[in-house]
């Protein structure tokens, strides 16, 4: 079964629905790599064992994911219970298998008492 991010309980913020969209607003061309970018907020006092489990995750994914192809780990200054994440992927169907592997069914169990909220977006990385 494939998964999405809105049913992995996280809002998307993208507001194109197709790449010719991307391509006639921006007018540059799309290329087929797509991104995450994701806020996770952690619970109250929880933040460095979600980073702990964050990191973990991310080095699983690069490691057994042939199509995750960069996966970025950010803390903003403002605010500190946030982490942001940066992800790249090959294409559509290597973010489906991400969002289906057995490691993302760990992390999404383990990261439970320490996660309060997430917001994400999927875009398509452009060529310019």
């Amino acid at each position: 079964m494939s998964r999405n991010l809105r049913s992995e309980g996280l809002k998307s913020t993208n507001r194109f629905s197709k790449t010719t969209d991307i391509e006639t607003f921006f007018g540059v061309k799309a290329i087929s790599k797509l991104t995450i970018v994701a806020t996770l907020e952690a619970t109250e006092g929880s933040f460095e064992n979600l980073l702990a489990l964050i990191k973990q995750h991310a080095k699983r994914c690069l490691k057994r994911e042939p199509g995750c192809l960069h996966f970025d780990i950010m803390v903003p200054w403002e605010q500190g219970d946030q982490i942001i994440l940066y992800e790249i992927y090959s294409d559509q169907a290597a973010l489906d298998d991400h969002l289906t592997t057995d490691h993302m069914e760990r992390f999404r169990k383990e990261r439970t008492p320490y996660f309060k909220s997430a917001q994400a977006s999927t875009c398509n990385l452009l060529e310019y």
